[in-house]
């Protein structure tokens, strides 16, 4: 609507209230892993420490336009607010548009935001070829934003229904003809009044994994894996197979194909190498994308060291 007008929508009702949820954090964990025969138990637990988000109310996140067909009155709804912390400090709406106030960007390993989370994980060798596993990544996952946590909210009804311009001020050619007051109406519906809060709360994206890896060679294994992942109301499922090439002791390659809600071609790619106690890997689950960010729908990417004993 906002690219092509409201032609298209004469009689009709019109939502554009955007919705988000974002947020960003560091991690700090300590795990344990224990082996009981063919089964490997692991728990991890985990201090999260937030650098901002921004999350739009969940019971007000409503801006809508409605036509009357008529004589195309225009009416405009607003109902929507949105917590932030540490990304928009200020809208000022007193010309027309917005103007938003970001908050300076402070990447801080601590701050005030703070929240756990746990992983729990286990593998079950059902025989010496085939392997199980599953996992669940940020059970329980809940930081509460203390830095400057500020709830901001728009609520408000206008019917707009024309203006009339004397025609005497037309032959005349006056130049006192102007929309500025009506503008200035128009810009208020979207006035954005803000306070601090204490109710921001944020949950990580509990993930869930399953799967399964067969060794058919010395070298070579295929895998499948199903992924899930929950947060909110929004959930996403993938599945996905894969081989791993074992050339070296040291070296492993694979390849993975997936499908998830939003493509159903993504081919994935890890390169792993342990020269010694050191490992450096990397993981992407859609290599296209990863090198055309701006033009793709979604993609993850992983890199890191550990250590290997």
């Amino acid at each position: 609507m906002v690219w092509n007008g409201n032609a298209a929508y004469i009689g009709e009702t019109v939502q554009f209230g955007p919705q988000a949820d974002i947020a960003d954090w560091h991690e700090w964990s300590v795990g344990v892993m224990r082996k009981v025969g063919p089964l490997n138990l692991g728990v991890r637990a985990k201090y999260l420490s937030g650098i901002s988000a921004l999350r739009t109310d969940d019971d007000r996140h409503s801006m809508s336009l409605y036509t009357d067909p008529d004589i195309y009155q225009l009416t405009l709804k607003t109902d929507y607010a949105f917590y932030s912390s540490s990304i928009i400090s200020a809208i000022d709406t007193s010309d027309l548009g917005f103007d938003i106030t970001l908050d300076a960007f402070s990447n801080t390993i601590r701050s005030k935001n703070q929240g756990v989370a746990f992983d729990l994980g286990a593998t079950f060798e059902l025989t010496k070829r085939l392997t199980l596993d599953a996992s669940v990544v940020n059970l329980g996952g809940l930081i509460k934003w203390k830095n400057d946590p500020r709830y901001f909210q728009s609520k408000a009804e206008y019917t707009y229904e024309g203006t009339s311009i004397p025609g005497i001020d037309i032959i005349n050619g006056s130049d006192s003809i102007s929309f500025d007051t009506k503008l200035d109406t128009l810009n208020d519906i979207f006035r954005f009044t803000q306070s601090a809060t204490d109710a921001m709360e944020t949950r990580t994206p509990m993930r869930i994994y399953l799967g399964g890896t067969f060794q058919l060679t010395k070298h070579w294994a295929v895998g499948m894996t199903v992924f899930h992942q929950k947060q909110g109301d929004n959930n996403n499922t993938a599945v996905g197979a894969s081989v791993r090439w074992l050339p070296l002791k040291w070296l492993s390659l694979g390849g993975m194909y997936s499908v998830n809600k939003r493509s159903a071609a993504n081919l994935g790619f890890h390169l792993a190498v342990t020269p010694g106690p050191i490992q450096a890997y990397f993981v992407s689950d859609n290599l296209l994308n990863a090198f055309s960010l701006k033009s793709s729908p979604a993609a993850n990417l992983r890199a890191g060291l550990a250590l290997a004993f």
